[in-house]
């Protein structure tokens, strides 16, 4: 059971790269260049919106790698402005979210860094612009798997969604359910696993018990659950997410499969084994319903399936999945470990 489609994330809010949020001064400030008689200074700014513009359309489309050339271009205009300018803090956090599309996971790192320390010098350490790229720069440490790095990030970024919006805000919501992902993959499953219901609450009071929001905290903790060897207190939780999501979303959504394979591998785990197959064949039938039957997803659900089979006791089926399993596996680079519970992007 792990992620990272990312995030690789159990559902996560993701914030545009693009829409800043700037005080209310900067209305005036961008009034006042515009009446500028310094026309390098104008044409450096309307260089600047063009790069950003171009770079927000070609990111919408997936399309990193024209995203990143304009975001880097981007830069350069804006590096040429004053020192407090927002605008090289916004373009340093899009390129890092370029850089992370494209998997550059270090020069992600270094562009958020630089994005920080502009953030911080203009408006403080406790502005909610920094928050955002707190946020980003956690997800690409836990990308790379250094949640020991992601940890105090996601604390800070707590710490400022609490002072700037509340404590039983949505936003700390968030960030609590990131914070306790960090910890989780640093095995410190206790202290995650109070973030979690603290999230949860939160999530319940403020969008309503059947909110897909909790069904992702559900799915989250029935994970934490289970990679922890007590399935037994992981499948309410994930009993509960699938009636949500599947509610929700419909019962041949993506995320109502992820969440029942998470539910069919903690019955597995507890050795209910008729009802963990019949989940193993709906999953497999809306697989292939929405991805194709020689899709990675088909693979890992196969070779999960397969797994199960084998403790049912059924060799020869078990056989014949696994090599099913095996053949579209090898022909994909990218598939999830063996037995891995899903969590939501």
């Amino acid at each position: 059971m792990k992620n990272k489609e990312p995030r690789p994330t159990m559902i996560r809010r993701v914030v545009s790269p693009f829409v800043f949020r700037l005080s209310s001064a900067w209305p005036l400030c961008l009034a006042l260049c515009l009446l500028c008689i310094c026309v390098t200074g104008c044409e450096q700014r309307s260089h600047w919106q063009v790069h950003t513009d171009a770079a927000a359309a070609a990111y919408e489309k997936g399309d990193y790698e024209q995203a990143e050339k304009h975001l880097t271009a981007a830069v350069q205009y804006a590096e040429q402005f004053a020192a407090s300018d927002p605008r090289l803090a916004q373009s340093l956090n899009s390129l890092g979210l370029a850089y992370t599309g494209l998997r550059r996971y270090k020069q992600a790192d270094r562009s958020y860094l630089r994005s920080l320390e502009v953030w911080e010098k203009a408006r403080g350490p406790e502005h909610r612009d920094v928050g955002v790229v707190l946020r980003n720069l956690g997800e690409s440490y836990l990308t790379q798997g250094e949640a020991a790095k992601a940890e105090p990030l996601y604390r800070r970024a707590l710490a400022i969604s609490r002072k700037e919006h509340g404590a039983q805000s949505a936003e700390a919501a968030t960030d609590l359910v990131s914070l306790a992902e960090s910890l989780k993959l640093q095995e410190r499953r206790g202290p995650a696993a109070e973030l979690y219901r603290e999230a949860l609450a939160i999530r319940e009071k403020a969008l309503g018990p059947e909110h897909p929001e909790v069904g992702a905290v559900l799915n989250s903790l029935a994970i934490l659950y289970f990679e922890w060897d007590k399935p037994q207190e992981g499948e309410p939780y994930s009993r509960r997410a699938v009636a949500i999501l599947e509610k929700a979303l419909g019962p041949e959504h993506r995320d109502v499969a992820r969440s029942l394979s998470n539910l069919a591998q903690i019955l597995r785990a507890r050795k209910q084994y008729a009802e963990a197959g019949a989940l193993y064949q709906r999953v497999i039938r809306t697989r292939e319903k929405l991805f194709g039957p020689e899709s990675p997803q088909m693979g890992r659900t196969m070779r999960n399936y397969a797994a199960l089979l084998n403790d049912w006791g059924k060799k020869e089926e078990a056989a014949s999945m696994a090599r099913r399993a095996k053949a579209i596996i090898g022909k994909h680079q990218t598939v999830r470990s063996f037995g891995q519970p899903e969590k939501d992007p």
